[in-house]
């Protein structure tokens, strides 16, 4: 330092040094304060000065108590610093490494004041275009400040090259910063996204030890939704990281401020006292935080249980088996519950399915994702499903049935359950996207009860409905009933064969005795469950068809289980063959069924159904219901061209022949 600066100075301790400037502790010896001083290394060239001018002229232009101020700055010849507030405490990188996945509290409120420092410094012009997590620390108050505007810029300023438009930390850009592209608020938006990435994986999704294979990842590689990382994370934060990530500009959200209002509720629901607690006790903050996680999830999971959405409890499950990989008890009752309804996790994907994943990148179409959902769906793979389904869901955010289908997954349509990322996430023109309303909700429900049962309608294997706290204190009870909407023959005994999955310390206990009563007991209960399921088979054959086409066509939709779900293949199935064979009438009561599942299905399967029984119905000369069928198949066609598609608009104009 130059002799002025020590004058006015007095040096304590070194922070940190970089390639260009060096910080220091220091006390200002007129007013007693301590301040962090920033000063030039050396002889540097005209940029690293005038880096250092921006620095202190956008930082001494911001007030907010979420950016650390500059208090004062000399830049001239003799002497070149700047003097900042001190904030003691660690970078945020610090604390991400130290407590990786971060506890969802803590990520709602860092988020939320990172965002609120943004906002206000889009407020006032100046983009930083270097957020990440080095460059905010978090105070020992639990108070996040985002610091090093060394880079930012005005943003009137157009004298700034293709080459400055290039600075930055390559792991953090936005694609457009990346090409040199011009860049606005949104570019630091897309930072704030992959710091919250980081929160919760520990690691920058881009990084690379060469910067090219990092630009590489970073144009051709989307960033994976929050839900596939941390499916654990609040409803609130998924639909933000979607928001904030997308590649396409346009489809960003518009600015920090509605970043900010779309996890408003969310974040005002955490105890204010979270943050300074964590980071006095970060080790203390992970144990309460693992704890509170598993028993909201196995909670939640019960919950969804009860009310028969058995698909929301197994992503729940799944959930916690990913947050907490070495839980056996978690897995053990997620794979129960799993098997019980023909899903599976945990799967090698096939040569097919893999190198369609290979092929997928940022801007593939949403078709292929579409495609990848429906592949996973019908192989059981019931995580991977709602994966791709959550991915298509971002890329079309205006799909309203692709929205609906992902809030029956996740159980949304009966309670308050995880939402589908990006379902309800502001987008770039600061509109909501679409979800399902809760009197229509109610509605469908209302319906659902009052619909003619299905007297053909199939048995499944399912779990019998558990009271509440059951997944987390009892065993989880299988038996075979019939599914919601199926009159219950005289054949149908009121006590079902049981299959009783016990809990862990049950398994253990069982496996000690090892006793011969307990194998005959086991055998013998399998015994039954194999009887049930062969009496409960050979019911819909024995039961009279019911010949009754308008009755047929105009049942109305119900709300099916979740075991239904994996059962529309086979309708459909029935249904090609009832059409191969000539039986028109049998083919409109199978794809009725189908399309009576009203939200659950899903759109290949409705768009089939419904090509399905307009040709039905045209072969039986009721063309009004064959037109308003080739209607719906027409606005369900994914491909604008095909025969099939071209078969209903012959169709609709009334030029089919049968």
């Amino acid at each position: 330092m130059s002799d002025g600066v020590d004058e006015r100075f007095e040096r304590l301790a070194l922070l940190g040094q970089g390639g260009m400037a060096r910080v220091w502790e220091t006390r200002d010896r007129a007013t007693g304060q301590r301040v962090a001083l920033k000063e030039i290394l050396g002889e540097q060239d005209a940029y690293a000065v005038e880096r250092l001018r921006r620095e202190a002229e956008n930082a001494r232009a911001l007030d907010h108590p979420h950016v650390c101020r500059a208090l004062d700055f000399r830049i001239d010849d003799d002497e070149r610093w700047i003097a900042f507030e001190l904030v003691e405490g660690r970078s945020l990188r610090d604390v991400i490494v130290a407590l990786a996945p971060l506890p969802a509290p803590l990520a709602l409120v860092w988020i939320d004041q990172l965002l609120g420092a943004l906002a206000h410094a889009h407020g006032s012009g100046v983009l930083h275009r270097d957020v990440k997590p080095r460059n905010v620390m978090i105070a020992h108050d639990g108070a996040l400040k985002l610091l090093d505007f060394g880079i930012a810029r005005r943003v009137e300023d157009a004298t700034l090259t293709a080459t400055g438009a290039l600075l930055g930390t390559p792991a953090y850009m936005s694609p457009e910063q990346a090409l040199g592209q011009p860049v606005d608020q949104r570019t630091d938006l897309f930072a704030a996204g992959l710091v919250l990435h980081e929160m919760f994986t520990g690691a920058a999704f881009y990084a690379a030890v060469d910067v090219a294979v990092t630009l590489t990842r970073l144009m051709t590689t989307p960033v994976p939704p929050l839900v596939e990382v941390a499916p654990w994370a609040p409803p609130a934060l998924q639909a933000l990281h979607g928001a904030l990530t997308q590649h396409d500009v346009a489809a960003r959200c518009a600015s920090a401020a509605l970043a900010r209002r779309a996890i408003a509720t969310a974040v005002a629901d955490v105890d204010t006292s979270w943050p300074r607690r964590a980071v006095a006790d970060l080790e203390g903050a992970r144990v309460e935080d693992r704890a509170a996680t598993r028993r909201a999830l196995l909670d939640d999971a019960d919950a969804l249980l009860h009310d028969g959405c058995a698909e929301g409890a197994l992503l729940r499950l799944d959930a916690l088996c990913r947050f907490a990989p070495g839980d056996d008890d978690a897995r053990r009752r997620r794979d129960a519950l799993a098997r019980a309804h023909g899903y599976a996790f945990d799967v090698v994907d096939e040569d097919d399915l893999r190198a369609l994943k290979q092929g997928v990148g940022a801007r593939t179409p949403p078709v292929v994702l579409r495609r990848l959902a429906d592949l996973y769906r019908a192989r059981g793979r019931l995580g991977e499903h709602a994966r791709w389904l959550r991915r298509y869901a971002l890329a079309q955010p205006r799909d309203t049935l692709a929205l609906e289908q992902l809030a029956a997954l996740d159980g949304a349509t009966r309670r308050g359950g995880l939402a589908a990322a990006g379902a309800g996430a502001t987008n770039a023109t600061g509109t909501t996207a679409p979800a399902r309303p809760a009197a229509a909700a109610a509605a469908a429900a209302a319906t659902a009860s009052s619909t003619t049962p299905d007297p053909r309608g199939p048995r499944d294997l399912t779990l019998l409905p558990a009271p509440p706290g059951a997944l987390g204190t009892k065993d989880v009870v299988v038996g075979v009933q019939p599914r919601a909407g199926a009159a219950r023959g005289p054949a149908t005994a009121s006590s079902l064969p049981l299959v009783v999955v016990p809990a862990a310390s049950a398994v253990a206990a069982e496996d000690e005795r090892g006793s011969a009563a307990g194998r005959a007991v086991g055998w013998g209960v399998i015994g039954a469950l194999a009887v049930g399921m062969g009496a409960l088979l050979v019911m819909p054959l024995l039961q009279p068809r019911d010949g009754d086409a308008d009755r047929a066509g105009a049942a109305a939709p119900r709300t099916p289980t979740g075991a239904e779900l994996v059962d529309v293949a086979p309708l459909l199935a029935e249904a090609r063959v009832q059409w191969s064979n000539g039986d028109a009438l049998g083919v409109v009561q199978t794809t009725t069924r189908v399309l009576g599942l009203a939200h659950e299905t899903f759109i290949v399967d409705r768009r089939e159904a419904a090509c399905l029984r307009a040709r039905a119905y045209a072969r039986l000369r009721r063309l009004v219901e064959a037109r308003a069928d080739a209607q719906r198949c027409i606005d369900w066609q994914v491909s604008s061209t095909s025969p099939e598609i071209e078969e209903m608009r012959a169709i609709v104009v009334d030029d089919a022949t049968f």
